[in-house]
């Protein structure tokens, strides 16, 4: 599975995370010039690479417990599925960060 989403800060696009399989990436614009999108994720030319499960910085703006169970149920999205959660629900997110123009292959 290949899916690729762009990441906002305050409106800005900052980068973009893609799903190849089980394997995560996020890289920053080569033009981005604002702050990092967290802490763990310092604005840098490399790709952040998370193998098996998406970065936690990621995963942790996905609602969890009862909220992720209606979410999944309502969206028809695999529970386990983080990606998918933000991708359905990018632009409502907590904070700064949004998550647009999801690309499904």
């Amino acid at each position: 599975m290949y899916r690729k989403v762009n990441v906002f800060l305050h409106g800005i696009h900052a980068g973009n995370l893609i799903q190849k399989d089980d394997q995560y990436s996020f890289q920053y614009l080569p033009d981005y010039v604002g702050p990092e999108i967290s802490l763990s994720l310092p604005v840098r030319s490399e790709p952040f690479i998370s193998e098996g499960m998406l970065h936690p910085y990621f995963s942790s703006l996905a609602p969890e417990g009862w909220l992720r169970r209606i979410y999944s149920n309502q969206q028809k999205i695999d529970e386990k599925d983080s990606l998918g959660i933000l991708i359905e629900n990018g632009d409502n997110l907590l904070g700064a960060i949004q998550i647009k123009g999801a690309l499904d292959v």
